[in-house]
């Protein structure tokens, strides 16, 4: 393939990341150069997660925990950086997850999307999930095993 085009092929690439997860674009580019590219893509993403899951608080947000307790997210959303919200969202998201798991013991309560850990950058397609101050909430479950 021409040069211009795989420029244009990893341009596209690193775009649809970035929407997507935040730091997949960044870690794309970065693993370019290398020689196994998707094994480096792979490890770089994972590294640039926890530096987002570290970085996070100090911009006023926290990811809301990915398994255990009444309130949960979604493993996807876990993956793409897509589970940060404001303190205070995540205070009123736990207290209702525990009100559901006392009036109905055994639920669990699944969040989707939050937003992403340090940007007002939107969540493609909830283009108002900017702020850390929104959260979907998908449903109440009532079992983990009914969670997949």
């Amino acid at each position: 393939m021409k040069f211009w085009a795989m420029g244009a092929v990893h341009l596209a690439v690193i775009a649809v990341l970035t929407a997507l997860t935040l730091v997949g674009g960044l870690a794309w580019f970065l693993a370019l150069g290398l020689k196994r590219r998707l094994l480096a893509f792979i490890l770089i993403y994972a590294g640039l997660t926890a530096s987002a899951f570290v970085a996070a608080p100090l911009v006023g947000r926290e990811a809301v925990p990915c398994w255990g307790g009444p309130l949960r997210a979604k493993m996807i959303y876990c993956a793409m950086n897509r589970s940060y919200v404001t303190p205070e969202l995540a205070e009123v998201l736990e207290d209702l997850a525990v009100a559901m798991e006392e009036s109905y013991p055994g639920t669990v309560t699944l969040m989707l999307d939050g937003g992403f850990p340090f940007t007002t950058l939107p969540l493609l397609p909830r283009l108002n999930h900017d702020d850390g101050e929104k959260a979907n909430q998908a449903r109440c479950a009532p079992s983990a095993s009914a969670l997949t």
